[in-house]
């Protein structure tokens, strides 16, 4: 095996052995009394021109020769081009200040550069096999994910486009989506599921992301739509900035709009753990005493900050953000910039507030308007992750 990665290491080597490729381009380079310096570049069917901002003046004693302005033209040092045709429009007698021949080839050098990178972007994009599935669609979705049996009989009530539950309370609602435990065991599901484990991609031809797989960029919404995830959930770390990219991005790649859905609303998870702090409070040697879901409970800081504490399945728990993230406010913003599914997430809320959030939700994307929204935070939608 060893002496095969030797062979394969000799064999990778041989492939870039060759020292100083260079890249041969045309020039033409402009010099007259009253008229802007300018060099044009021609290069693999690139051609542009750059123009300085110095005159050129007649020669009180030396005029500056054509082989001195090639000498400096030509010294493109560590960057891989070599003039294999270099022509002169050149008034008689004229002045060239060297600094100026030096910072018009540096600029040629630059543009040369960045629309080779540009073209060949361009033509990665083309050759890919980024034909994707359409998944887009334009119609704005509200979507809301429930704790509790009562946050649901709540939502039924509401105009709401889809419910997900929890897997603690799945049981009670078979056909709704259910979000699997952060930390899961189970194996087994009939219903569309929502997760962070990509395991789970095959396991089921209904499943979907949730918010913790931490989907970034535009290759890794290429990626899900490709394993027949119609919906993706973007992460919740993103600003505004990076999901404006994002979307850009996934349409310059792939050319149809990505479908995804986004957090507006709710306590992000902080933590999971599986060392029961509510056990360990109370002096409890036995697991599953199912106080965390009988009881609220809170993680207290010294700034007298609360972080709820929920209970999962085997004694899982998440300790949540003692803030809300709320952009119910941004909602028309974030339609704009091509994002259509908008999730709430209810974990600690009793019924009036899950009504208050989604009415106000409703009402903002309607009548266009902001509502008061207070003791709420933006996350990362306005910062970035540090």
């Amino acid at each position: 095996l060893k002496t095969r990665e030797l062979q394969q290491k000799k064999e990778i080597e041989e492939t870039y052995k060759i020292d100083n490729i260079k890249i041969p381009i045309n020039g033409y380079f402009k010099a007259q009394k009253g008229s802007m310096l300018s060099l044009k570049i021609t290069c693999e069917n690139i051609n542009f021109i750059i123009e300085s901002n110095i005159y050129p003046e007649s020669a009180l004693k030396t005029p500056t020769t054509k082989e001195r302005i090639k000498e400096q033209l030509s010294k493109f040092d560590k960057e891989p081009y070599y003039f294999d045709k270099l022509d002169f429009d050149l008034g008689e007698n004229l002045n060239i200040p060297i600094s100026a021949i030096n910072e018009i080839r540096r600029n040629a050098v630059s543009t040369l550069n960045d629309k080779r990178l540009e073209k060949r972007t361009k033509k990665i994009y083309a050759t890919q096999e980024n034909k994707l599935v359409n998944y887009y669609q334009d119609k704005v979705m509200l979507k809301a994910k429930a704790q509790t049996n009562k946050q649901v009989e709540a939502l039924k009530k509401l105009n709401i486009d889809e419910i997900y539950v929890t897997e603690s309370i799945s049981e009670f609602f078979p056909n709704y989506s259910v979000v699997l435990d952060r930390i899961n065991t189970n194996t087994i599901y009939k219903n569309k599921l929502i997760t962070n484990n990509l395991g789970f991609l095959n396991k089921t031809n209904d499943v979907m992301n949730d918010i913790y797989l931490n989907v970034v960029n535009s290759e890794s919404v290429a990626f899900l739509n490709k394993n027949n995830i119609k919906t993706v959930s973007i992460s919740t770390e993103l600003n505004k900035n990076q999901i404006e990219n994002l979307v850009k991005q996934y349409e310059l790649k792939y050319k149809v709009k990505p479908n995804l859905e986004m957090l507006v609303y709710g306590h992000v998870d902080l933590m999971v753990t599986k060392d029961c702090v509510i056990n360990q409070a109370y002096d409890k040697q036995s697991k599953n005493c199912d106080l965390c879901k009988k009881h609220k409970y809170y993680l207290n800081d010294e700034r007298k900050n609360s972080f709820p504490i929920i209970g999962e399945n085997n004694c899982i728990l998440r300790i949540l953000n003692s803030k809300k993230i709320s952009l119910i406010n941004n909602l028309n913003e974030l339609i704009e910039m091509g994002i259509k599914n908008f999730r709430f997430d209810f974990t600690i809320e009793n019924e009036e507030e899950v009504t208050e959030v989604i009415n106000n939700a409703i009402k903002v994307i309607e009548e266009k308007i902001s509502i008061k929204d207070n003791d709420t935070i933006k996350g990362h939608y306005y910062d970035d992750i540090l």
